[in-house]
């Protein structure tokens, strides 16, 4: 089964960088969740806040209107009874400032003064807009028992640790109010006493509020949640008692104004309904609740707040609901999170681009690296083969070397103690020489009468002259072979087989020097006769014996010759010995060291081969490649128990075989680098 491919050295940078990139993407999902959230509880606390912000709105206004209806009460026109229960303008001076607040204020549709007995003193007759309007027909009623005179006569006021001395009534449908203005009525009254100069309470003035100022300032919030992305907002105001005052809900209606349901407004009751929200503002409680809607799936976030007056105003108790569909207060986040998934995917899709770019980039150039790095190691294991063959060959060549050069030196060691043998013979010759040469001189007066005999002995000299001549040859080519001893040493190294041929042409030599010297030694014995037969005729023996000392003479010179050319011959032939000796120490270590070299280049072919496995395992690791593929194109381990393979392996010369791979090289070269950069 084939094995898995490790991860290459590209793959594994883009898997670093693409989780490097993905890390702070995962940490943007986090935060963008996080923000989700965040804003999810903003959105909740925004909707708190907006109704909170409403009610203080209303508040505020309410709180103008407080001290509005005391202003008017005090005012001296009111305290002139004569200009009492005088209808229109034109005769009474109360009517025509009432007529002046409702112009200035623009809020107050109905503005009343009436007496302690409920009649009406003066009401204004004209609008805010300065058109005339009937309400002559109010000085027809009695208000005595209207809720808002006797809780004003009765001093129940809306009061606060800073206010005190106006009733605020409830909002509610008034009929005068509806009828006054053509509408429903739905108003605020604010009243208050009227006092004389003494401070008695001659009357009650009252205002009735239109609950547009209401409405115009929940309008005004809700156009600011639309601003902000919330449009489905409903803004709900509930009176203490948890009833509908307000529900304005443009998204549904679909009309920009506010549309007063009768049988919701003061209706419906959404406390009593149950909804949460409405039981906690009820409860004073501020802050946000869910709620889904009876005839929809819609899930409402409901912000909830109760009103607590302001500026002293302690306000009526309202409860204001803002309310949004909770899909569009997601859509925020939402958006948020589709804009940070698309910014998150497209960053990371440009990370792993990047990081494929980087990965190229780098493993290309290293792969080139490592092709030359290969190449050159299968270069230099293939050098080393060849060097440590060589080596191998070198080594084998000075052993051989090495033993022929010792076996020569044995050779020439013999020669020397022959050669040595040879000129203590010759010095013994020429010590017996010098005593012929004595006995002669001393039998010379004898050898005269000796001269007839002397014939024979001149024959006889004769024949021992033909031995010197011997002799001589003998000297001369001894003298010979020691020249060519000599050259034979200088050629040690390349021809030592010879000494052996030197050595035995000395051996014959000296063996027919022997024999010349037996024969030497016969003659001389005849002659030694012949001279004892011619001692009686020594006379004639003279002259004979004359001749005979002159070539003895000239035998104890040519033996003295003989012995000194021997006594140099001796000397060379340990010269020569010495420097055989010499040359085989340095065989020798030239063996020894061609052997070290050998092991030292097996020793690089071994690192050669451990570089190219190295390499091929860092193809496999950057680019993917298989080492047994790389081994395949040059770097397979080579058969055999050793690596290096067979020592006795006969290379080709080393320059003609680093010329002959000079070339495919270069060529193996440009391939492999165009393969990894395909």
């Amino acid at each position: 089964m084939q094995p898995s491919r490790k991860l290459t050295f590209s793959t594994r940078l883009v898997i670093t960088l693409g989780s490097v990139g993905l890390l702070p993407l995962l940490i943007m999902a986090g935060f963008s969740l996080r923000s989700v959230v965040n804003i999810e509880e903003a959105v909740r606390v925004s909707l708190a806040k907006s109704s909170t912000t409403v009610l203080e709105l209303i508040d505020r206004n309410l709180f103008e209107r407080y001290g509005d209806v005391q202003a008017f009460a005090s005012n001296p026109d009111v305290q002139d009874k004569s200009q009492w229960y005088v209808p229109g303008s034109d005769k009474s001076r109360i009517v025509q400032a009432m007529n002046r607040y409702v112009q200035l204020y623009g809020i107050y549709p109905l503005m009343m003064a009436v007496d302690v007995e409920g009649r009406v003193i003066a009401t204004n007759d004209r609008t805010a807009q300065g058109k005339g309007v009937d309400t002559a027909w109010l000085y027809g009623k009695n208000f005595k028992d209207a809720p808002w005179f006797r809780e004003t006569l009765a001093r129940k006021f809306l009061k606060s640790d800073l206010l005190d001395g106006t009733y605020v009534e409830e909002a509610r449908f008034d009929p005068d109010m509806a009828k006054v203005t053509a509408g429903d009525g739905l108003s605020v009254g604010f009243s208050a006493p009227i006092f004389d100069a003494t401070g008695a309470v001659i009357g009650v003035w009252c205002n009735r509020a239109a609950f547009e100022l209401v409405e115009e300032i929940v309008r005004a919030e809700y156009l600011s949640l639309a601003a902000a992305g919330h449009d489905s907002a409903q803004m709900t105001l509930l009176d203490r008692a948890g009833r509908v005052l307000l529900d304005y809900n443009p998204a549904l209606s679909k009309q920009t104004g506010v549309v007063r349901d009768p049988a919701v407004v003061l209706q419906v009751n959404l406390a009593a309904t149950g909804m949460e929200a409405a039981q906690r503002g009820i409860e004073g409680k501020t802050g946000t609740a869910d709620h889904a809607l009876a005839d929809s799936s819609v899930v409402q976030w409901v912000g909830y707040s109760r009103s607590d007056g302001a500026l002293g105003y302690p306000g009526l108790g309202w409860v204001m609901l803002t309310r949004v569909d909770v899909k569009q207060a997601n859509a925020i986040g939402i958006r948020v999170v589709r804009v940070l998934g698309g910014v998150g995917i497209v960053t990371f899709l440009a990370v792993l681009g990047v990081a494929m770019w980087l990965g190229r980039s780098m493993s290309l150039p290293i792969m080139v690296a490592l092709e030359g790095i290969r190449m050159g190691s299968d270069e230099i294991s293939r050098a080393a083969g060849q060097a440590s063959a060589a080596g191998s060959q070198l080594a084998d060549s000075a052993t051989t070397q090495a033993a022929s050069i010792e076996e020569t030196a044995a050779s020439m060691e013999e020669m020397s103690s022959m050669t040595k043998r040879n000129a203590e013979g010759a010095q013994e010759a020429m010590e017996v020489a010098q005593e012929a040469r004595t006995t002669a001189e001393a039998g010379a007066s004898q050898m005269r009468a000796m001269q007839s005999a002397m014939a024979d002995l001149q024959a006889a000299s004769r024949e021992i002259a033909k031995i010197l001549k011997s002799i001589d040859e003998i000297a001369f080519q001894t003298n010979i072979l020691a020249l060519n001893a000599a050259v034979e040493a200088a050629r040690a190294g390349e021809a030592g087989a010879g000494f052996a041929v030197v050595a035995d042409e000395v051996r014959a030599l000296a063996q027919r020097c022997a024999t010349a010297a037996k024969d030497t030694a016969a003659r001389m014995s005849d002659s030694t006769g012949k001279t004892d037969l011619s001692v009686k005729i020594c006379a004639e023996a003279a002259d004979s014996f004359s001749k005979i000392e002159t070539s003895v003479r000239r035998l104890d010179t040519l033996v003295n010759q003989i012995a000194a050319a021997s006594r140099e011959q001796s000397e060379g032939v340990v010269q020569i010995n010495s420097a055989i000796s010499t040359v085989d120490a340095t065989t020798q270590k030239m063996a020894a060291v061609a052997e070290e070299n050998a092991a030292i280049s097996e020793q690089l072919r071994d690192e050669a081969d451990t570089l190219t496995a190295t390499v091929g395992r860092l193809f496999g690791i950057i680019g993917g490649r298989r080492q047994n593929d790389l081994l395949g194109r040059g770097g397979a381990p080579r058969p055999g128990g050793r690596r290096g393979g067979d020592r006795k392996e006969q290379p080709s010369a080393a320059g003609a075989g680093r010329s002959a791979a000079t070339a495919p090289q270069t060529k193996e070269r440009a391939q492999a680098r165009a393969h990894v950069t395909a």
